[in-house]
């Protein structure tokens, strides 16, 4: 499992007020086959710094680290499936070298990217400041257009896997979900969980890869809350995107123009030890 750092040490509070504000918008766009070669969408990453630091680069060294990233005209994305990402190490996906390289359809002969297998994204968060911090990270869709022709939407097969590690000799990671429609059940347990299967389901059992963990709510895919994030303090982060075309939601017509917006927020405090 990832390690969210959530250990908790006496004598130590996080101060009321924010100083530290990062934000990161994804457009997700799903067109039909015939809008495949539209270039739709951006993501960004903005950094505002006070008495907390804190800095984002996609150099480990932080030559050239930034309060703000931007990737603008991303390709559209097609409904894929898990063994596109399978086809990538772990070690491949979760590094920054390879943001513009992989999980592309690029047509041969004119070298333009006509659309996506999967988004996938490696900066790294350093605290560059003379204090210790604690910080909240939150990713959550702020924005659902939901199609007029169907009756599931982006958010009901949009996967996400999720790399933090502090340690970059690691590349752990979750898979998150929507909590899927289809009820699962412990051995000896009479309770389901609602839990998604990270690829396809076999009549009520879910296949090798296990299940995905719920996304935090209707809004928010996941929160943590990350403690004792000290002076020279690293951590890479890793967003993998993709639409799973093995979901039962999925089945059937396509849904017209529609997308998502999500939003990265890092809300970061000074860590004060009491005396």
């Amino acid at each position: 499992m990832v390690d969210l750092k959530y250990l908790k040490k006496k004598r130590t509070k996080k101060v009321a007020s924010i100083v530290t504000l990062v934000t990161g918008v994804l457009l997700i766009p799903f067109m039909l086959l015939s809008f495949m070669g539209r270039d739709i969408g951006h993501f960004t990453i903005g950094l505002k710094n006070s008495n907390v630091k804190l800095a984002l680069s996609t150099d480990i060294d932080f030559k050239e680290s930034t309060t703000f990233m931007s990737l603008d005209k991303l390709p559209p994305y097609t409904p894929y499936t898990i063994e596109a990402l399978n086809s990538v190490s772990d070690v491949v996906l979760d590094d920054p070298s390879s943001n513009d390289t992989i999980g592309k359809k690029t047509n041969p002969y004119t070298n333009t990217d006509e659309y996506l297998y999967f988004f996938k994204y490696t900066f790294y968060l350093k605290n560059v400041g003379d204090v210790n911090a604690s910080y909240n990270f939150k990713f959550s869709i702020v924005d659902n257009k939901r199609p007029s022709n169907v009756n599931y939407s982006l958010d009901d097969i949009l996967r996400v896997r999720f790399y933090e590690n502090s340690n970059l000799s690691e590349h752990n990671y979750v898979t998150y979900a929507k909590e899927g429609i289809t009820p699962h059940f412990n051995e000896g347990s009479i309770e389901p969980f609602y839990n998604t299967c990270v690829n396809k389901e076999t009549g009520s059992f879910c296949d090798e890869y296990g299940f995905a963990t719920n996304f935090e709510s209707e809004t928010i895919i996941l929160s943590n809350d990350i403690n004792h994030f000290k002076i020279g303090d690293v951590t890479r982060y890793t967003v993998v995107l993709y639409l799973e075309s093995n979901d039962k939601e999925c089945d059937g017509e396509m849904p017209d123009e529609t997308y998502l917006k999500l939003a990265i927020n890092i809300e970061a405090f000074e860590e004060v030890n009491e005396e």
